[in-house]
């Protein structure tokens, strides 16, 4: 039984690092383009990064910074490979790092905000569309995929979806309020106020 707990404990530990690293690259780039990054949040489930006004900025450098955090996944893979062939780790958690690897960064792909994904097709639709107009797309998209996710989802799942759901929630309810941020951002071209990634 304690062998069991033990091995729990050591895979949930390399998932936090894993996302703690994720997290981590967001706010590297982001002060490396002149954003101001406040508090990080830890979460039973991850991190989340305080990041002035993420979604007011250039659509380019928005990307790049949720790039950032992407790109570690496949850096990832090349890690845990690596560590197989040096025979640091058997080649059958090689196998189960590189599900769980996979499983975060195609999580975080899915076009729900304020996920990377979610985030990523805000600024695709910034593009053609006002930022309004993208914005108010992107969290309805985003509300009826987590309800759907939620239907079909597994158990341990749906604790995550909820969670997003309520912060879904709250951002549908201060649309009004992003939207002057937004405009005075533009006018003014520097950033302020409260984002996460």
């Amino acid at each position: 039984m304690l062998a069991v707990f033990s091995y729990a404990l050591k895979i949930y530990l390399l998932i936090f690092l894993m996302l703690f690293i994720h997290e981590m690259a967001h706010v590297f780039v982001a002060l490396k383009l002149g954003y101001r990054v406040g508090v990080i949040h830890v979460y039973p489930f991850g991190f989340s990064a305080q990041i002035d006004h993420l979604d007011h900025g250039r659509i380019f450098d928005i990307l790049l910074i949720l790039l950032a955090g992407l790109s570690m996944h496949l850096f990832f893979f090349l890690m845990i490979e690596a560590f197989c062939r040096l025979n640091m780790i058997s080649f059958g958690f090689r196998s189960y790092l590189m599900q769980i690897n996979a499983a975060i960064l195609l999580f975080n792909l899915l076009p729900l905000y304020p996920m990377d994904g979610g985030r990523i097709l805000l600024c695709l639709l910034r593009l053609i569309f006002s930022y309004d107009t993208s914005r108010k797309a992107v969290l309805i998209c985003s509300f009826l995929l987590s309800v759907l996710l939620f239907w079909y989802g597994r158990w341990n799942m749906r604790i995550l979806l909820l969670f997003l759901m309520f912060l879904l929630v709250n951002e549908l309810r201060r649309n009004e309020e992003d939207l002057v941020e937004y405009s005075y951002c533009q006018r003014n071209r520097f950033k302020l106020g409260k984002n996460h990634v």
